[in-house]
């Protein structure tokens, strides 16, 4: 079902109109926050005069979207279909409340919408999110626009944004309540910011500790030993039960095992989808939205 790529190419649109931002014209600087992307997830990538991504800008917060949302949201859409303990869990409640950390522009709330048309899922999902860059929330506004166009089942309650309101969160009366937090693509981003893995590590786990038993964690990365190692050091081991480390194998699409990645967005998203920016991104550009990852997950259990 294509789903995801109309959806961001719609969100990716209004960000545009709100900024009097120029899809067509500003190619290069498209390309520019793309090359800039690449090289903060992989510092071995990074061109010449590499400057770190500012999510605050809405060019880097375009070219994320574009280049990386879709696949992210597809892996949600995914987990939730492979794993019984959280098609379950969503599936056999009245309504559910979801925390997800690190949330950015949202992909998960477009995983989830996915899956939740596909299964035809009239249950009620209400979302806590948190991140460090409160500019995203413009993006947030419009997801929840154009996923209640389609379906009145997701719902933002509560937002929380910044390093300097972080305890907010560990105040919300709301955490006895959490059935589930979604960690995606956080850890190895930090990971090598010794400063900010330590701050996010004692967040997590007072989130956790004011949290019920049973509720359920999922970190999904990069298939990485070192980024699973780094999940069980920061997990409060004595506090949460994890799963071993899980992919997909191809198990979507078996004919494409030969490739290096574990992962690879559903043939009904197409990039045509995107229109005039992929054409322009990609032709002139050399700039596709990724396709295929090498990805994993843990599911955690509160003790």
């Amino acid at each position: 079902m294509e789903y995801i790529i109309p959806m961001v190419n719609n969100i990716i649109s209004l960000i545009a109109s709100d900024n009097d931002v120029d899809l067509i014209n500003e190619g290069p600087r498209f390309k520019k926050c793309c090359e800039d992307f690449r090289g903060y997830y992989w510092p071995s990538k990074r061109s010449q005069g590499y400057h770190e991504p500012d999510c605050r800008d809405p060019y880097y917060q375009i070219a994320y979207l574009y280049k990386y949302a879709p696949l992210r949201a597809d892996i949600i859409t995914h987990i939730f279909e492979k794993e019984t303990c959280l098609r379950e869990l969503i599936e056999n409640s009245s309504s559910s409340l979801a925390c997800v950390l690190g949330t950015g522009p949202g992909t998960e709330l477009i995983g989830l919408a996915k899956w939740i048309e596909l299964r035809k899922i009239e249950k009620q999902i209400e979302f806590i999110l948190m991140d460090e860059v409160e500019e995203w929330l413009g993006c947030l506004y419009h997801i929840q626009g154009q996923i209640s166009s389609r379906t009145k089942n997701i719902d933002i309650i509560k937002y929380y944004y910044s390093n300097e309101v972080y305890g907010d969160i560990v105040n919300d009366d709301n955490l006895k309540n959490i059935d589930f937090y979604i960690i995606l693509y956080v850890i190895s981003e930090i990971m090598r910011n010794d400063e900010k893995l330590s701050a996010f590590s004692n967040l997590m786990n007072q989130l956790f500790r004011k949290s019920r038993r049973g509720t359920k964690i999922i970190f999904v990365d990069r298939n990485e030993n070192s980024v699973d190692a780094i999940i069980r050091k920061v997990v409060d081991n004595d506090l949460v039960s994890l799963s071993e480390k899980r992919s997909p194998s191809w198990d979507r699409y078996p004919s494409s095992s030969g490739s290096t990645n574990n992962f690879q967005i559903e043939y009904d998203e197409k990039l045509a989808s995107f229109g005039d920016l992929y054409e322009n991104l990609k032709i002139n550009f050399n700039e596709s939205p990724e396709l295929g990852g090498n990805v994993f997950w843990v599911v955690g259990t509160i003790n």
